[in-house]
């Protein structure tokens, strides 16, 4: 159940971004030490990611990520499982999902 609510938190957010970042601005939320599936055009998988007014900021490494970090971040550590980065274009899926 978790996984399920994990990936549809992280299926839920619109992915901004280009390539790998070392830098980027104080996330909202970083997920970190797990498998994330970037469903860009490389299918990279990544250990870390921010995300910033609903958009993923960075992704990279778990050192990458913290740099984003701050005192009012959400963090949230994957414990090693596995997420999908991916586009949420389906109105009627927030309806199902609550």
């Amino acid at each position: 159940m978790r996984r399920l609510a994990l990936s549809a938190c992280v299926g839920m957010l619109a992915i901004g971004v280009e390539s790998l970042a070392i830098e980027c601005p104080r996330a909202d939320l970083t997920l970190s030490n797990g498998h994330i599936i970037t469903m860009d055009s490389e299918r990279r998988i990544v250990s870390a990611l921010a995300v910033r007014d609903g958009k993923i900021e960075a992704i990279g490494t778990n050192p990458d990520i913290f740099a984003c970090t701050g005192a009012t971040t959400k963090k949230i550590d994957l414990q090693g499982h596995t997420g999908a980065a991916w586009f949420h274009r389906c109105p009627h899926t927030c309806t199902l999902l609550g």
